[in-house]
């Protein structure tokens, strides 16, 4: 039996073609990822987003007069914040939203019927029903987009 070394003649060859679909591949899945945070921006205009899931926290944020620093005598403001598992970008207002701002925490806000429940389950991944999303724009706005919790319920 006589040694064949006439893949060493199409080896070259073949790894270029590997690294084409390689190449191919990874574009591909650079366009299935922009495509997916694409997908992900909301337009508060038209009351996006209506649901959203992720980790849910209680915070106290630094409120007036300055707020910066509870310690140096800023009121307390104590909120809610959603973790979510991947971020989101807002559209819709064009004083408050950019496309190009993503971000994965929301501050959300209890109603009457909805502070007991999130109190509850704090420190939970949740699913939350939203009302009246908007966009931050006072100092009372601790993240990107705030809205009010309708409903809530553990995942």
């Amino acid at each position: 039996m006589r040694p064949c070394f006439g893949f060493l003649l199409t080896w070259p060859h073949r790894l270029a073609g590997a690294a084409k679909a390689l190449a191919f591949g990874s574009l591909l899945s650079l366009a299935a990822l922009s495509g997916a945070y694409a997908a992900e921006c909301h337009d508060v205009s038209q009351g996006e987003p209506s649901v959203l899931e992720g980790l849910l926290s209680a915070r106290v944020f630094a409120g007036p007069p300055n707020f910066e620093d509870v310690s140096k005598g800023d009121q307390p403001e104590p909120g809610y914040l959603l973790k979510l598992d991947m971020p989101i970008c807002l559209t819709g207002d064009e004083d408050f939203t950019d496309p190009d701002d993503m971000f994965d925490e929301v501050q959300v806000v209890p109603t009457e019927a909805t502070q007991a429940r999130m109190d509850d389950l704090t420190g939970k991944r949740v699913r939350v029903e939203l009302e009246n999303p908007m966009p931050a724009h006072t100092g009372h706005h601790y993240r990107p987009l705030v809205a009010w919790v309708a409903a809530i319920e553990a995942r």
